[in-house]
C-alpha cells in the first residue's frame, strides 16, 4: 500500500498495523464498498482455505494461499548466519522485519525461533524481564550448522503430493527429468539423516560432526543417483528399498571451514527454493 503525502514524501505500508493512528481517519474516507459478487467470491475462497486447515496462510502473487510454517525460515536463517554465536533475539527479529519487508509480525518470527530452540538450533542463555516480549533475551546459535545440514534437500514450495514416493522415481525415469528425483529427496531426507546419524554413532565418531555429516550425505546422494540409473521397476522392489544398502562409509574429507560451509549451504537452500530443484 502506497501513499503520497502533501509534502511529496512517498510512504509504503506493509499492513494496517504500520499506519499511524492519526492517519486512519483520513484513509478511512478513501474506502469503497465492494460489489456483492466479489464479497461472495472472497467468502468462498476463505471457506476453501479453512478446509485445508493449514498452520499458515500467505499472500503469494496477490493470492491468499495455504503454505508450510517453514515458508519464511530461509529469511530467518540467513540473518542468523550474519550474527555472532551469541546475540540478542530482538536484533534477529528486527533484521528479518527491516531487511525483507515480508509483511509478517514479530510474533510469527518469535514462534519460529521457539521452534528452532525445540529442535536444538538455538539455545536461550538469558530470560526476558517480566512483562517483556519473549524475544528480549540472549540466544546462542552454535546449532545452526547442524540444522541447515539436515535440510539441504528441502524445497519451497512443497513438491506436488503423491500417494507413494516411488511415483517420483517412476516419473523421473519415464520423463528423464531429475526434478522428480529432487522431489523424492525432499521427502526422503529425514530417513537419510537418521541412517547417517546411526552410522556415525556406530562408527564411534562425533554424532554432530557437521562437516563429516554433510560429506557422507552428499556421497549418499551421488550413490543414490547411480542406483537410479540402474533401477528396474519391473523387478517389483520400490526404489527406497532398492537403495537401502547404499554404503555410508565412502566419502572424501570435506575441506571447507565451519562458517564457509554455512554460506555455501544457505546459497544452496536459496537456489533450491528459487529453481525448485535439488541443489548440487
Amino acid at each position: 500500500m502506497w501513499e503520497t503525502r502533501p509534502d511529496g514524501c512517498i510512504v509504503q505500508y506493509n499492513g494496517w498495523g504500520e499506519v499511524e493512528p492519526y492517519h486512519l481517519g483520513r484513509m478511512a474516507s478513501l474506502g469503497k464498498k465492494l460489489p456483492t459478487n466479489y464479497l461472495r467470491s472472497l467468502a468462498n475462497r476463505w471457506r476453501e482455505l479453512q478446509q485445508k486447515n493449514s498452520p499458515l496462510r500467505a499472500v503469494i502473487n496477490g493470492k491468499l494461499v495455504s503454505v508450510s510454517e517453514t515458508l519464511y525460515d530461509t529469511f530467518i536463517l540467513r540473518e542468523l548466519d550474519a550474527l555472532d554465536d551469541e546475540f540478542r533475539e530482538s536484533v534477529l527479529v528486527g533484521q528479518v522485519l527491516g531487511k525483507n519487508q515480508l509483511g509478517i509480525s514479530d510474533g510469527w518470527i518469535a514462534l519460529r525461533v521457539e521452534q528452532f530452540i525445540k529442535e536444538g538450533l538455538l539455545l536461550p542463555i538469558t530470560t526476558p524481564a517480566p512483562n517483556a516480549p519473549i524475544y528480549h533475551r540472549m540466544l546462542n546459535g552454535d546449532g545452526i550448522i547442524s540444522y541447515v545440514a539436515e535440510r539441504i534437500f528441502q524445497l519451497e514450495p512443497e513438491p506436488p503430493a503423491v500417494d507413494s514416493l516411488n511415483e517420483y522415481i517412476l516419473s523421473a525415469l519415464r520423463e528423464k527429468n531429475l526434478l522428480y528425483f529432487s522431489f523424492f529427496l525432499h521427502h526422503y531426507e529425514t530417513q537419510l539423516n537418521k541412517r547417517i546419524k546411526g552410522f556415525l554413532s556406530v562408527d564411534g565418531g562425533n554424532l554432530y560432526d557437521t562437516d563429516r555429516f554433510i560429506d557422507i550425505k552428499i556421497s549418499c546422494r551421488e550413490q543414490m543417483l547411480q542406483k537410479l540409473m540402474d533401477y528396474d521397476p519391473a523387478k517389483g522392489a520400490e526404489y527406497a528399498t532398492y537403495i537401502y544398502p547404499v554404503h555410508l562409509g565412502f566419502y572424501a574429507p570435506f575441506s571447507h571451514g565451519r562458517r564457509k560451509m554455512v554460506g555455501v549451504l544457505f546459497d544452496q537452500l536459496q537456489n533450491g527454493a528459487i529453481n525448485g530443484v535439488a541443489v548440487p
